[in-house]
């Protein structure tokens, strides 16, 4: 029959292996779902980005010739008064500007909206691939600590020789530490 010590050893050792690489295994899909759900974030930040770009450009469109109709109003308007007048080229020459000045500003707005997007996906990239990274960081960790645990329980276990540190009971490492195994007795004993 094995010695029980030599028994549980090899059980711990087993277990040991299977829970490292249960950790291994662990960290590197939360790792890959992490970049996974990362690069997804990433993908829709870019769309819609693209499609606030686009969007701008339109309304961009849309208010020059908008604007272009109001300015074509205003000249009719002021041929009809004889265009005469200096208040009348003023106040056309300022609603000219004040449209240029909306136009400008929903290319700006659509702009800067879209570039902090595009940078949101940038960042939400990078977080993954770090994701990633710590988790392969993880794993390593996970797997040498799974095999100090499997090689410090399998050091070379022996009985020991008797006196002090031998005898039944007592078990000792090659490096000379040795421990006792106390037998099971009744409880309360």
């Amino acid at each position: 029959m094995a010695d029980p010590v030599t028994a549980l050893l090899v059980v711990s050792a087993v277990t040991g292996t299977a829970s490292a690489g249960i950790s291994v295994h662990g960290a590197r899909e939360q790792g890959k779902s992490a970049k996974e759900a990362a690069e997804f974030k990433a993908t829709q930040a870019r769309k819609k980005a693209k499609a606030i770009r686009a969007k701008g450009r339109f309304e961009q469109k849309r208010q020059a010739e908008q604007a272009e109709r109001v300015k074509g109003a205003q000249r009719v308007a002021g041929a009809a008064t004889g265009g005469r007048g200096q208040a009348v080229t003023l106040a056309l020459a300022e609603q000219a500007l004040e449209l240029e000045r909306d136009n400008v500003l929903i290319g700006f707005s659509a702009t800067k909206t879209a570039n902090e997007l595009e940078v949101q996906g940038d960042l939400e990239s990078f977080a993954g691939s770090q994701s990633l990274y710590a988790s392969r960081i993880k794993a390593t960790g996970s797997l040498l600590q799974g095999i100090s645990s499997v090689a410090m329980m399998g050091a070379g276990l022996g009985k020991g020789g008797g006196g002090e540190t031998g005898g039944p009971g007592f078990s000792e490492f090659k490096n000379g530490a040795s421990f006792r195994v106390k037998p099971a007795g009744p409880i309360g004993a």
